[in-house]
């Protein structure tokens, strides 16, 4: 009797097991259709295999021969949606929650509107998630902050709004986060100080106050650093030049930041792109420039930096640098003829004296001088 008895709790639990991967198919079938039923993704061109049921079931199956165009499956699971531009309109459905074995899902360029769905915190296997450039409204749901092997993030170029949350410092796998041009307001989290694997920081084009979090100096693989374009103030924070040994591209322009910049400034060794433009700094332009031999784009222009342009400031690598609209006095440099890859010099709008140099003559990139 106690015999049968194990016999029979084993034959549940293995028919357990077998109803709930079945379960979790038919699960991930029926939520492909939820994708049938909030979009066109059906009547475009290429994609008709996408046909379900009235009863939301797919009239045949997803992963098997001919497989529907953009996915990809793992058997009979769906781990990849690649779906970018084209021409998709219409909702992400929240059934996308239940295909938890999703690993890639690409909506890029297209023109889904409506809100990012609460679900896509279950997807706690992706590691591309690419909405930008949509028409996506509402905030970023806190739940993003389960997708703990997430490597890449774009929620750019949409109409988001409300704060970027705190959650997301909980993407520990994060290489690339790309929330540009959106209207999301608030502060900028300081909890994005733990995503030690960022590599890209862009923040850029939004509504965003407050100061530059310290934080940001622990992301010591950080590469491109942009936060231009908000209403951010405070001064331009020293300790960003912890990221010396990683950082190429740092824009903070067209914000009200204030103070100088940081003469510690002058390990970044790696910086390629320095744009400060359109804000409220002060003092003297730094000197330290020459200590950044692969500097080549230097924006500067409409502040409040005064003195002269140091020679220091002249360096050979440099492609672009606009300096007008400043306090800036005396003469410019003599040596601007050891630019030799300079192709646009602004120095307009300042209280700069004396001759052009002739040095100029022999700047054969050059093809735009304002002074």
């Amino acid at each position: 009797m106690i015999a049968s008895c194990g016999i029979i709790a084993v034959l549940s639990i293995l028919l357990f097991i077998q109803r709930t991967v079945a379960l979790s198919n038919l699960s991930s079938s029926n939520a492909i259709c939820g994708f049938v039923a909030s979009t066109n993704v059906a009547t475009i061109d290429g994609y008709t295999q996408w046909e379900c049921s009235v009863l939301g079931d797919p009239v045949t199956d997803p992963c098997e021969s001919p497989q529907w165009e953009g996915l990809g499956c793992n058997g009979s699971a769906i781990v990849l949606i690649d779906l970018d531009e084209i021409g998709l309109t219409g909702t992400i459905p929240s059934s996308v929650g239940l295909m938890t074995a999703l690993k890639d899902i690409g909506l890029l360029g297209n023109f889904l509107n409506g809100t990012i769905p609460s679900s896509i915190g279950s997807l706690t296997s992706i590691v591309y998630l690419s909405m930008g450039s949509n028409c996506l409204s509402g905030s970023i749901p806190s739940s993003i902050g389960s997708l703990h092997e997430l490597l890449l993030l774009y929620l750019n170029t949409n109409f988001l709004t409300g704060s970027v949350p705190s959650t997301i410092g909980e993407l520990l796998s994060v290489r690339e986060l790309y929330l540009f041009n959106n209207s999301l307001t608030g502060f900028i989290p300081s909890t994005l100080g733990s995503l030690s694997s960022l590599r890209a920081l862009s923040l850029n084009v939004n509504h965003l106050s407050g100061t530059i979090p310290t934080t940001v100096a622990s992301l010591t693989p950080l590469e491109r650093f942009s936060v231009n374009d908000n209403w951010l103030t405070g001064t331009i924070p020293a300790s960003l030049s912890a990221l010396s040994s990683s950082l190429k591209y740092m824009a903070l322009d067209s914000n009200q930041l204030s103070g100088t910049v940081p003469t510690s400034f002058a390990s970044l060794t790696k910086l390629i792109f320095l744009w400060v433009q359109d804000n409220q700094v002060t003092g003297s332009l730094p000197t330290f420039v020459d200590s950044l031999s692969l500097l080549a784009i230097i924006g500067a222009n409409n502040n409040y930096f005064n003195g002269s342009i140091p020679e220091s400031f002249v360096l050979g690598n440099v492609q672009y640098l606009d300096i007008e609209d400043n306090l800036l006095t005396g003469t410019v440099p003599t040596n601007i003829g050891n630019m030799s890859s300079l192709k646009d010099f602004s120095a307009g709008s300042n209280s700069l004296s004396g001759s052009i140099p002739s040095g100029f003559g022999d700047l054969s990139a050059l093809m735009i001088i304002d002074v």
